[in-house]
């Protein structure tokens, strides 16, 4: 008996899950992860009438006016001074603000995390579109601390 099994290869190139219409971006996974979506999801509970995206440019809004707010009043200088296990802080700090203003939702949350939303939260308007390449948003943010607070930087590494 023969078998007649055939062998097909398929190539695919980048974009082929996007042309599939799969939420596979690295914005459909944030704002899975930070709650966007279900903040959209109230919204569009809260005002029928209005569109999805309507809903969701209003679930942004508040998510960066939230997360704004709380980062301005945030003593960054004072609090790594006096605080040495402030990566544990940061990351109750943001559960906290989830908690507060984000109910039924708290994600898990990692250095990394309080690292994007901290850059989405405090980029000009010009740079948003730009906020999930992700190597762009490190290399910003490490460049703002060795360019802008040499001596805080300096904190951490002495005290690890």
């Amino acid at each position: 008996m023969q078998n007649n099994t055939l062998n097909e290869l398929l190539i695919i190139g980048n974009g082929f899950d996007l042309q599939c219409k799969l939420k596979t971006k690295y914005t459909d996974f944030f704002s899975k992860k930070y709650g966007i979506d279900f903040l959209t999801e109230k919204y569009i509970e809260k005002f029928p009438e209005q569109t999805v995206i309507q809903c969701k440019q209003k679930a942004i809004d508040f998510f960066i006016n939230v997360f704004k707010e709380k980062l301005y009043n945030l003593n960054v200088e004072k609090f790594i001074q006096s605080n040495s296990d402030s990566y544990g802080y940061l990351i109750n700090y943001f559960k906290q603000i989830f908690r507060q203003n984000f109910s039924d939702f708290e994600p898990t949350l990692t250095n990394w995390d309080i690292i994007f939303i901290s850059s989405y939260v405090l980029m000009s308007n010009s740079d948003k579109f730009q906020w999930v390449d992700i190597e762009k948003m490190i290399f910003k943010t490490v460049t703002i601390v060795f360019k802008n607070k040499k001596e805080i930087f300096s904190l951490i590494v002495k005290s690890n």
